[in-house]
């Protein structure tokens, strides 16, 4: 059961002041974890990772160099990305088990603001991954069929605040 609605934990995102208080992303998943409970942390990714550098060989070695959960995860694109990006969620579970859940990487360089931006558009798509298939329809985002995706921060031309979030894709 679910401690703390979705809603909540997606306010609980949204309002989270954390650098003001010099707390880190880890922190605010931290946060979502605990307020999610037991019953909740398939709403979250099950691993973070900050990664320098962020593209599809320096998320790999990430991976491939981080402790528990995920460690032997492989990533797989269904389209090759060219370059760096801001973010990627990596399809994960128990090692030799068909992926479960999903690793969320957030290029290290990035503010902590956009680090947070970046944490609650996954978390968005995790939110209603679980309402489709609560009315029995297939996640958009399935972390079984083994693709990572990959979101980037876009120049958006025409536009006064200049940027907007490329999906997961």
């Amino acid at each position: 059961m679910l401690s703390y609605g979705k809603e909540s934990l997606q306010q609980l995102v949204a309002g989270w002041q954390g650098a003001e208080r010099n707390r880190s992303l880890f922190d605010l998943h931290n946060e979502c974890l605990n307020a999610a409970g037991l019953g909740g942390r398939r709403l979250l990714p099950a691993k973070l990772l900050l990664v320098k550098n962020l593209d599809e060989t320096n998320l790999q070695a990430a991976i491939r160099n981080a402790n528990g959960k995920g460690r032997g995860t492989i990533v797989r694109f269904r389209v090759k990305p060219l370059g760096r990006f801001d973010a990627a969620l990596v399809p994960t579970g128990l090692a030799g088990a068909v992926p479960d859940c999903w690793l969320l990487a957030i290029a290290e360089n990035l503010s902590l603001r956009d680090q947070v931006a970046l944490y609650g558009h996954a978390l968005g798509h995790l939110l209603l991954n679980r309402e489709q298939e609560k009315i029995g329809q297939l996640p958009q985002l399935d972390p079984r069929d083994g693709y990572a995706r990959r979101s980037s921060w876009e120049t958006r031309t025409g536009q006064e605040n200049g940027v907007s979030l490329q999906g997961f894709c």
